[in-house]
């Protein structure tokens, strides 16, 4: 889809032919913006060149969930609906898409109808590639410790040892300890596969899969564990399939459940849990706190006693489960940190080691102003107004990053301080809107801030001029009034504005967005200086961007600059009252996860929807169904038949 584009177009076009489809659709993963636009062109190039005839083929972005791979999951997501499974029969090729009949393929079996149907020797000389049983090229992606990770095109039959010499070999000359085929449902082999031929019949004979073509390589430094594979990956696998298949209806779901609970123990077999032992019982139990005995019952009345988990039928496991019922693993307990002794503010508290200025504050009650702090992120200390006078530190310290140390002498309110507050809230002031951040005003009246004394503001750049700035470059700022960031309000989408004029950098949306929450990236810091900004790739517009509308920008954002679509438009119309909102705490409904969802409501309707922080589940993050979907539920139309 990157590469070559057209080829898939061209692929679509020949299925649609053979089947007499006049309508196409391509499903692109949210992950994939470059894949989308590169498609796009295509397609409309195409188009253009009356090369599809009465073909019409539209591209369909997903949010990249993993339950849309199953075909009839993908017709759902494509409607509109929640992605999950549906019964069959009937067959997508009598009631498929919209209950239309319906063929569907991947992209790699797609293009290899351009070789199967053209003129250089036809399905002849692709049944030549390959094997007898296994037929043409196949796309491998290899990962993991060897020296060039990537997707290799090879035919069926290369075996597993050439394959990773293809990719460099093991990374750094370390021996190869085991090799996941197949992805994170397929199965771990050793060293001694590296002579099996990448086809369905050879690693069916061996009791692997090619699966989804994941080639993923550990070597020597992996975590030692009996059965091949680092146990760690063992055991997360599980765990990852049980959420990722979160939105397959309920009748599925309760095999992941019973599988993790049957899964192996240390000493190579299937035990049932049980609370660790009374002290000095004298119970042998796991690393993990689980017995190592079977009960009293004995071997005998277990079936395959002893043997590897993978003899044990499942069928037995099921009709003839041990005696003691299961019960979960206890949560190890929090590590405990060595207490710190510190002076703060002349009185000597202890904090825990490793915690953070702004902890021992809060936990002495002390009220330490910040704008870029918040609990669910990373401390970026950006804000500058946490800062805190540390004696002996030539410079203020941030007190949301700097760690507590043995001695440390802490000021959080001296005249230097204060100063310091006052200048970096009175920059803020002049050059932002702060009318929606309350939490800043509240701070410019502590430390007495004036921001009116820089002048008047500057009047507001024309939409789009302060994203045109190149970095580096200077631009001479006025003498006689205050410089501002206010601009135009960005409205490209239904779901959450982007008011720039608000904007203090506190970096918490870019956080968000990236390894904290999100980890989509759509948006950074450009340019430098005053020209410092939040931005899409190339300042593009929202939905052309890579946001999947998560919202857990809107989440994090202090000032406004970032807000609900609802929201906005109530503001505007002077109807936005938070005095008589309620809020409403829920589970989303959407999958099974459970996020908890905190619904604010005004006049019998859903304005906004938040998650708390301290969630277990979220963290205070949600995605584009549990911020925004409640869109569906308040819908006000008329019933049919009303």
């Amino acid at each position: 889809m990157e590469g070559d584009p057209f080829a898939v177009v061209e692929a679509m076009a020949i299925e649609a032919f053979a089947v007499g489809a006049t309508k196409a659709y391509l499903y692109i993963r949210g992950e994939y913006p470059l894949a989308e636009a590169r498609m796009l062109g295509a397609i409309a190039a195409t188009r253009d060149a009356g090369l599809l005839g009465d073909l019409d083929i539209e591209l369909r972005r997903g949010a990249g969930a993993y339950i849309c791979g199953e075909e009839t999951a993908l017709f759902e997501s494509i409607e509109g609906k929640r992605g999950e499974p549906r019964n069959k029969p009937p067959f997508p090729v009598e009631v498929g898409l919209f209950g239309k009949p319906t063929a569907v393929n991947n992209v790699e079996t797609l293009v290899n109808v351009l070789q199967i149907v053209g003129e250089d020797g036809g399905a002849a000389a692709f049944k030549a590639i390959g094997t007898e049983g296994s037929t043409g090229p196949k796309l491998f992606c290899v990962s993991g410790n060897v020296e060039r990770p990537g997707v290799y095109e090879v035919e069926f039959g290369v075996t597993l040892g050439e394959l990773l010499a293809l990719a460099g070999g093991m990374a750094g000359g370390r021996a190869l300890k085991a090799v996941l085929l197949g992805g994170a449902a397929g199965v771990f082999v050793g060293p001694e596969a590296l002579d099996t031929p990448l086809t369905f019949e050879a690693t069916r004979a061996i009791g692997a899969t090619l699966g989804s073509g994941v080639v993923l390589v550990f070597d020597e430094t992996a975590p030692p564990g009996r059965a091949p594979g680092p146990p760690v990956v063992r055991r997360r696998g599980r765990p990852w399939q049980t959420r990722r298949r979160a939105g397959t209806p309920a009748r599925d779901r309760p095999g992941d459940a019973r599988r993790l609970d049957l899964r192996s123990r240390p000493d190579r077999e299937l035990r049932d849990r049980e609370r660790p032992p009374a002290p000095g019982a004298g119970r042998p139990v796991s690393g993990d706190g689980l017995s190592m005995d079977r009960d009293s019952a004995g071997a005998a009345n277990v079936p395959h006693a002893g043997e590897p988990p993978a003899a044990q039928p499942l069928t037995d496991i099921l009709l003839r489960p041990a005696a003691r019922p299961s019960r979960p693993p206890q949560a190890p307990p929090d590590p405990v940190r060595a207490p710190v002794e510190i002076t703060i503010d002349g009185v000597a508290v202890t904090a825990p080691a490793g915690s953070t200025i702004l902890e021992a504050c809060r936990a002495e009650g002390i009220d330490t102003p910040t704008l870029c702090y918040l609990e669910n992120l990373t401390p970026v200390n950006v804000c500058r107004v946490c800062v805190v006078e540390v004696t002996g530190s030539r410079v203020l310290v941030p007190a949301c990053s700097r760690k507590v140390e043995a001695g440390m002498d802490v000021k959080t309110d001296s005249e230097r301080v204060r100063l310091s507050r006052k200048m970096v809230l009175e920059f803020l002031g002049s050059s932002v809107d702060l009318s929606t951040a309350p939490a800043a005003q509240g701070y410019i009246e502590r430390y007495e801030a004036d921001p009116a004394r820089y002048g008047p503001p500057t009047a507001p750049a024309p939409a789009g001029e302060r994203d045109a700035h190149e970095s580096g470059h200077h631009h001479p700022p006025p003498v006689d009034a205050a410089q501002t960031v206010a601009q135009p309000v960005k409205v490209d989408n239904d779901l959450y504005v982007r008011d720039y004029a608000k904007c203090i950098l506190c970096y918490k949306c870019v956080e968000a967005c990236g390894e904290d929450a999100q980890n989509t990236f759509a948006i950074a810091v450009a340019g430098r200086g005053f020209d410092a900004r939040i931005s899409t790739e190339s300042a593009v517009p929202l939905p052309e961007s890579a946001c999947v509308y998560c919202g857990n920008c809107i989440g994090v954002c202090p000032t406004g600059a970032l807000m609900f679509k609802s929201e906005f438009d109530m503001r505007a119309a002077g109807t936005w009252d938070e005095n008589v909102q309620t809020v409403t705490e829920t589970i989303c409904p959407y999958c099974g996860v459970g996020c908890a969802l905190e619904l604010h409501v005004q006049d019998n309707t859903i304005v906004t929807v938040t998650s708390p922080l301290d969630s277990s589940v979220t963290d205070g993050h949600l995605c584009v169904k549990g911020r925004f979907g409640f869109a569906f539920v308040q819908s006000r139309g008329p019933r049919a038949g009303a």
